[in-house]
């Protein structure tokens, strides 16, 4: 019998596509896990939210050790932890699963490892899969996103005021309608959900011009490691098959304006942001069949992104904007 936990997330819900399992379990129906044996769990019940990981770390250690109970309920053959790039000390070292170090500044880092390090003291044949940054269907976040949808999901309270304050009443008026101040967070959320297309169209020329999109929050410098979601079935029997205690699932390094130009065919230049840079590596390639550090090279992945765009007829529009 073959159990996923996480399966209304991000991540959960790609697997489901790919992947059979028997039982599916989430925040609502963990309990009910007590007691059963499995001959496989796949785990990416962790939280996913970094920022509020990072805004509150005890609720986040909280739910981690609540997790931790619940699988310890449990009796399995295998389980195959989906985790995380964040628990390295630096993402940007070019550790593989030998040299990694740990020690994230993170509390979200931290407190993955944490899961990690619990999970593999226990009984079973545990599999720790470390992921990058992702793409696949119901992509919620990162820059890809940002090229796909570029209003930002989020605008500080200072930047909103500045950019209000300096329109037309007409287009002050479409501000206050679309994005809704939070007060706990004090951030301006924009309503994404039924916004009109016209109006998007005129908040993006508004916010292009105050280089306010969502993209200009990353510097164009920034190096991504991009996993397509579609591929972590296999990879995942692949590492049971291979019995592998840890595998980083790697890509090849692409820099944000290269990315941009390739499925936009417009130039990014924006070096103001703080740079942002990922290059995790594996030592497991010839498991794959590749020589190198990366499993997926950046042919590959530009390649499975112009899909994943043009499956949503996106690559003209992102084109277009």
């Amino acid at each position: 019998m073959r159990a996923l936990i996480g399966c209304t997330g991000f991540v959960g819900q790609n697997l489901q596509s790919t992947m059979e399992f028997d039982r599916l379990y989430n925040s609502r129906n963990i309990a009910e896990i007590r007691g059963e044996a499995f001959e496989l769990i796949v785990c990416c019940g962790a939280p996913a939210e970094m920022w509020l990981a990072n805004n509150w770390p005890d609720a986040d250690r909280s739910n981690i050790a609540g997790l931790i109970g619940h699988l310890r309920s449990c009796s399995f053959r295998d389980l195959v932890l989906v985790s995380t790039i964040a628990v390295l000390t630096n993402p940007a070292a070019g550790y593989d699963e030998r040299t990694a170090r740990y020690g994230s500044e993170s509390p979200y880092g931290q407190n993955r490892r944490f899961l990690e390090e619990a999970l593999s003291a226990g009984p079973g044949n545990i599999h720790i899969v470390r992921l990058p940054a992702l793409f696949g269907r119901g992509l919620k976040k990162n820059f890809l996103f940002d090229i796909l949808n570029p209003i930002p999901s989020f605008l500080k309270r200072s930047a909103f005021t500045a950019l209000w304050e300096h329109q037309s009443k007409p287009i002050s008026t479409l501000l206050d309608h679309y994005f809704i101040y939070d007060e706990g967070l004090e951030i301006y959320r924009f309503r994404r959900a039924n916004a009109d297309a016209g109006d998007c169209q005129r908040l993006v020329d508004v916010l292009q011009q105050s280089r306010l999109t969502a993209i200009h929050f990353t510097n164009s410098g920034s190096v991504f490691q991009y996993y397509d979601l579609n591929s972590l079935s296999a990879d995942i029997e692949r590492v049971l098959a291979e019995g592998i205690p840890v595998m980083h699932l790697t890509s090849e390094p692409m820099e944000a304006t290269g990315i941009h130009l390739a499925l936009t065919g417009r130039q990014f230049d924006n070096p103001l942001p703080r740079i942002h840079v990922e290059d995790m590596r594996t030592r497991h390639g010839a498991a794959w069949g590749v020589g190198g550090s990366y499993i997926y090279s950046a042919d590959q992945t530009l390649k499975a992104l112009r899909k994943f765009f043009a499956e949503r007829g996106r690559l003209s529009e992102a084109r277009s904007l």
